[in-house]
């Protein structure tokens, strides 16, 4: 059995429905059965936290041409500020979560093989293999037509092709000094009686003779001794044709270059490959009806796999069922009820948001930390890799990917809450010693330290009483957990708590009634957020005793936890591990062999006792299941019944029958609430002849 894989992140799981947002009302008006008003929050940073300034500010220190102080409004004392841009996506995370809506900002992309050559027990290079089939691979040059870009293939010199092999062991004789990914103008004496059979292709000889013909030497990016035989594309004519390479492609290439490669991507550098555009030569890949599938400046390109992340995204595990069903695109769920949307062209308007961020201003005295100004260099740091299947989607066996259609995403990623000392601990002074080789991703800081307090505003109008609750719950979390805010989270930067310092909720009739700034403030705010706060849990949380019940925020709760016990070690178990660290440390070869991501309740197994809910549930009484006898009770099939929806667990209607019996329905005409009476057809009866099944009418 492999060990677990170790990653400063986890994930919160999907939620098994989404649930609706409700009407959104007008914004012309303040409604009289709404609520309008705000919270002032005071934000403590209990880890040393950072956000970048913009750019263009006088005096600014930069790095690399980017900021390194800390945002602030360009006053001379360069007062920290958290932006309201900011908090706002900080909040929105969690209110996702918590909301169970569905899951937004996902990526069109596919995203690409990346270990198709590594020998593992995982299975990828198989999967490469399958989806690669060298006799349909072209080679030629990219040109721009009519506003699109196309492979000029040479295909009648090739077998159609466009390129030929040429021997490793003739060209290094002739070229001493070959610089990897890199191309080179030849001339080439192709003999097509001499073909290559595991491409199909000609073998030719690099020499200049009156048959010769022009092409450019591939040199790839990995040379190795024993590499027998190297591509020319040939220079293709005006006759040769020309294949469209599709929109999705190259732009999925592009996304993969900067993905894999960052900044380096499209400079002159060894260790990057070329990045393609018009004049380049280039290797592309049909499908089996003749269309360009992928494109590389190797012909051992990069491959997409088949489904993007936003389908896979798309997606969610049914546990009762264990299939997969989609998520409905139509439904507006609560996040976006609240916090606004877009324009989806043909389907629906943009909608504006009802909570508004103000900036929260640093109100200590002395936020920074000592030393060479407070100006620190953290570890390197790099994006997501979503391209590591074992961490970002469901485990087991075999290894889900993106190839798969009923592979699923793990769900919401969120970052460890990491000790201030592992924090500190990652951030070093500008003049230790830098590592030259990833010089281009060294960056300098200047975070706040801990114990550092802001003070802001969250506005909204016109939420609902159940609306107010998930901002509340979202803004106020349970004493231990923190929210994270700003750069380095996997670090451990960036842990902050968050306390709702005041309340004030208006009576917006009464406002414009007086000359008064203060008049319209109701008096009863504590009552009217322990009654929301209870109206949204019963919502999300019927029946449960507290918001924090249910495993899916457990999740959430043990990757916010700032309380971890001692004999948990938390810093060992969220430390982030270098391609090279899995090499040296005891979690050897945890990339190579793709040790799969335990789940956060693994990691830290919180309970309900652990959390003690903001404000208290009341514990549901128990009623006694109100059953009809059924004796003297039986059906045909066909029969129309009324039955109850008792509760909507999407894609799942739970009905009761006139006997009592409770039933798991896939649909219903409509979209029925709970409590609604609704009328079904009988399809099925048990052996005594009552109901076994039932379906719409």
């Amino acid at each position: 059995m492999m060990p677990d894989a170790i990653a400063p992140y986890n994930f919160v799981p999907m939620p098994s429905r989404i649930i609706p947002g409700g009407e959104v009302p007008a914004g012309d008006t303040y409604h009289a059965d709404r609520y309008t008003g705000w919270f002032d929050i005071e934000i403590t940073t209990i880890t040393p936290t950072y956000t970048r300034a913009a750019k263009g500010l006088p005096g600014s220190v930069t790095h690399r041409e980017q900021p390194v102080e800390f945002f602030h409004r360009g006053d001379p004392a360069k007062t920290p500020v958290m932006p309201g841009s900011s908090l706002r996506g900080m909040f929105r995370a969690v209110f996702e979560i918590l909301t169970c809506s569905r899951m937004e900002f996902v990526s069109e992309r596919r995203l690409f093989f990346r270990s198709f050559a590594v020998r593992s027990t995982t299975g990828l290079a198989k999967l490469y293999k399958d989806k690669f089939d060298k006799k349909r691979v072209l080679g030629g040059v990219i040109v721009e037509r009519n506003g699109r870009l196309s492979l000029h293939v040479a295909s009648s010199s090739s077998n159609g092709h466009g390129f030929v092999v040429v021997r490793s062991e003739e060209t290094r004789a002739k070229y001493k000094n070959i610089s990897l990914n890199s191309t080179l103008p030849v001339h080439v004496a192709v003999d097509a009686s001499n073909i290559f059979p595991p491409i199909d292709v000609p073998i030719a000889q690099i020499r200049r003779a009156d048959d010769s013909m022009a092409g450019f030497l591939v040199i790839p990016g990995r040379d190795v001794n024993n590499r027998s035989w190297y591509q020319v594309i040939l220079q293709p004519g005006d006759d040769d044709q020309y294949l469209e390479i599709p929109a999705s492609v190259y732009e999925d290439y592009l996304a993969w270059g900067q993905m894999a490669h960052g900044s380096r991507f499209g400079k002159s550098d060894v260790k990057t490959p070329r990045k393609l555009e018009a004049g380049q030569p280039a290797f592309a890949l049909l499908d089996a009806s003749g269309n360009i599938t992928a494109i590389g400046a190797n012909m051992m390109m990069p491959m997409r796999y088949d489904y993007s992340i936003a389908e896979v995204a798309a997606r969610t595990p049914d546990t009762d069922e264990k299939t997969i069903v989609e998520y409905p695109r139509d439904i507006i769920d609560m996040t976006q009820a609240v916090f606004g949307y877009v324009n989806d062209p043909g389907k629906r308007k943009a909608q504006r948001t009802r909570v508004f961020f103000e900036d929260a201003v640093c109100t200590t005295a002395d936020p920074w930390l000592t030393e060479e100004d407070g100006i620190r260099r953290p570890d390197v740091l790099s994006g997501p890799k979503p391209t590591a299947v074992q961490m970002y989607l469901g485990g087991g066996v075999p290894l889900q990917t993106w190839n798969n259609q009923d592979a699923v995403l793990r769900g919401h990623k969120r970052y460890w809450t990491r000790s201030a000392k592992a924090a500190s601990d990652a951030l070093q002074l500008p003049s230790s010693t830098m590592n030259a080789s990833s010089e281009t991703q060294i960056t300098l800081i200047r975070p706040v330290k801990g114990n550092v307090v802001f003070s802001g505003r969250i506005r909204f109008e016109n939420l609902s009483l159940q609306e107010l609750g998930a901002l509340y719950a979202t803004v106020q979390l349970p004493e231990g957990l923190t929210h994270r805010f700003g750069m380095a989270k996997n670090l451990g930067l960036g842990t902050v708590k968050v306390a709702v310092t005041h309340t004030s909720i208006l009576d917006m009739a009464q406002r414009y009634a007086s000359l008064d700034a203060g008049a319209g403030e109701i008096a009863n705010a504590e009552d009217k957020l322990r009654e929301a706060y209870t109206t949204f849990c019963a919502r999300v949380a019927p029946k449960k005793p507290s918001l924090w019940s249910a495993p899916r925020m457990l999740a959430l709760a043990s990757l916010m936890d700032n309380a971890w016990p001692d004999d948990l070690d938390l810093d060992s178990k969220s430390r982030q591990i270098s391609i090279e660290g899995s090499r040296e440390e005891t979690n050897d070869r945890q990339w190579k062999d793709r040790f799969v991501l335990p789940h956060a309740l693994h990691i830290n197994p919180l309970t309900e006792a652990d959390i003690v809910d903001v404000f208290p549930l009341p514990v549901p009484e128990k009623a006694a299941p109100k059953k009809q006898s059924k004796q003297g009770t039986t059906y045909q099939k066909g029969d129309k019944v009324q039955v109850i929806v008792v509760e909507i667990a999407f894609p799942h209607f739970h009905v009761q029958l006139p006997d009592g019996t409770i039933l798991k329905q896939q649909s219903l005409f409509g979209q029925p609430a709970v409590g609604d009476v609704v009328t079904v057809t009988v399809s099925d009866l048990k052996g005594d002849g009552t109901i076994k099944s039932i379906k719409p009418k």
